[in-house]
């Protein structure tokens, strides 16, 4: 199930629908709603940054807690936390033990919330506006860094194509 692309573009409209501020809205005060700890770490704190030097979720008497490196430019920490949410909300911690995600480990599952991460910082949909902005005014209107920007430029046509999938009960693969 949780392999499937529909099954991905499923969960991220339903986040989207659910969530239909979360472009403007802070994230400590979404995730804080949503019952998700925040927690910042920097690198004096050796055992986190081992973990991960940009972030990590991590699940805990059916908690989650999204730990991120707050020496990161801000950009950066909105995608990790972004990032983290997509883990949560494609529900890969559990299938783990122990309930510890971060970058680098398991492809498909960082693939699949790196996916859920750009559809929720800048949806598709939002393709027409974005394009009408500089890259420069576009990064600093959605808070995401230029690298992201240009990831996601290229990847609204295939972004819009499973939403379009999943809006219309079409079968995929």
């Amino acid at each position: 199930m949780w392999t499937n692309k529909k099954y991905l573009y499923n969960k991220i409209n339903e986040f989207n629908k659910k969530n239909p501020g979360f472009i403007c809205s802070p994230l400590p005060k979404f995730c804080e709603s949503k019952g998700i700890n925040l927690i910042a770490y920097n690198e004096s704190n050796s055992h986190l940054i081992n973990i991960s030097k940009d972030g990590f979720s991590f699940l805990e008497d059916s908690e989650y807690s999204i730990f991120y490196n707050v020496n990161q430019q801000k950009p950066r920490q909105r995608f990790t936390i972004a990032h983290e949410l997509g883990h949560i909300f494609l529900n890969h911690h559990n299938f783990l033990s122990p309930r510890l995600l971060r970058f680098g480990k398991n492809g498909l599952w960082e693939e699949q919330a790196n996916i859920f991460a750009r559809n929720i910082l800048i949806p598709a949909d939002w393709e027409d506006y974005a394009s009408t902005l500089s890259n420069y005014d576009a990064a600093f209107i959605f808070g995401v860094s230029q690298q992201m920007l240009s990831v996601r430029k290229k990847t609204f046509g295939e972004d819009k194509y499973w939403m379009d999938v999943c809006n219309d009960g079409r079968q995929c693969c």
